[in-house]
């Protein structure tokens, strides 16, 4: 483990980053806020360590993961020498030092202890390569392109059945028009992410086996793979389906808590998404999976238990996939079984 010094927690939003530094014995000695600009964060993680007397490896700062408005911190902390930590604000959440209350005050002194309790197993930030940095912002871009899309077509759809008087002819058909060009740059999109993987030599293998699994298309296999990191960030079924939320989890305690097993709403939603619509079409397309369903609704379970089941055994199949570096078979054999 790193001797680390001092734990800086950074809340961030798109304008503003605040931050509260603690001591190895967890005493609060600084808390401040700067622009989410480049000069600024570039001054402040320059003059940290001659600060604090003490070497830039030796500062631990943990980033809570908001998306785009992280990036610049993480990169500039990064190449100041500092110690740095991108953790998902799921995991953060779940935190016992987590408060109810929420300002960013309390989030960057709660990110701070977090960072302090666990700095021992958590994973030091490394840039992605630039071919993962490319496919994730075209993923990014795809994602907002689609919510515009959807967007102008429910408008245009409503403003068509329930306007008091009828949209004038040429304005209807220009939203048309642009709907048609959204669509084709959407496609524009999903094919080049498509053309980076196909021409890395490390991502296709992965994505062709993930591909080889009944209900994973070209779309919700791209989401689950940066979700994941390829499989590498998170990389164990169990892992994968905690944070998804396909594991129900048990509420019982004595004789008064009593409650079905039930799936976190505290989850990674794209994830569980992608899940979903991979198991809805295996259990549609495929005779393996939608024999496994009828059984399990003869047995008494529901439609979502069981559709939860699927989603639960399709995160291990992809898994193994990937580590026994072999696409998905139907008639699959273990090699136990064969010797």
């Amino acid at each position: 483990m790193a001797n680390y010094r001092f734990f800086v927690g950074w809340d961030v939003s798109p304008d503003t980053l605040t931050y509260c530094i603690h001591t190895q014995q967890a005493e609060l000695i600084h808390e401040g806020l700067i622009p989410n600009e480049p000069e600024a964060i570039k001054q402040w993680c320059g003059q940290l360590p001659t600060l604090l007397s003490c070497a830039p490896k030796e500062v631990f700062c943990l980033v809570e993961h908001t998306g785009l408005y992280s990036h610049l911190l993480v990169k500039l902390a990064h190449r100041a020498g500092l110690s740095v930590c991108l953790e998902d604000a799921l995991r953060i959440n779940k935190s016992a030092s987590r408060q109810l209350d929420k300002t960013d005050d309390g989030d960057a002194r709660s990110i701070s202890i977090y960072g302090l309790e666990r700095a021992y197993r958590l994973q030091l930030w490394v840039p992605d390569r630039k071919v993962l940095a490319q496919i994730e912002g075209l993923q990014r871009r795809r994602r907002n392109l689609i919510k515009n899309r959807q967007s102008m077509a429910t408008s245009l759809k409503n403003s068509l059945a329930l306007d008091k008087e009828p949209l004038d002819k040429a304005v209807s058909r220009a939203i048309q028009q642009a709907i048609a060009k959204l669509d084709k740059v959407i496609a524009l999109v999903e094919a080049k992410v498509q053309q980076l993987i196909e021409a890395d030599g490390e991502l296709q293998p992965i994505y062709r086996r993930v591909r080889s699994c009944f209900g994973f298309g070209p779309k919700n296999t791209v989401v689950v793979l940066l979700e994941t990191g390829f499989l590498q960030k998170i990389s164990t079924a169990k892992a994968c389906a905690n944070y998804a939320g396909l594991r129900p989890n048990e509420h019982r305690s004595g004789t008064s808590i009593h409650r079905k097993a039930r799936t976190s709403k505290k989850v990674n939603l794209s994830l569980k998404t992608a899940f979903h619509q991979a198991a809805f079409s295996a259990m549609t397309n495929s005779p393996i999976h939608r024999a496994y369903y009828q059984r399990k609704r003869q047995e008494g379970k529901t439609h979502l238990q069981v559709l939860n089941a699927l989603r639960n055994k399709l995160c291990r199949t992809i898994y193994a996939c990937v580590k026994n570096e072999e696409d998905y078979q139907i008639n699959y054999t273990s090699a136990l079984h064969k010797s």
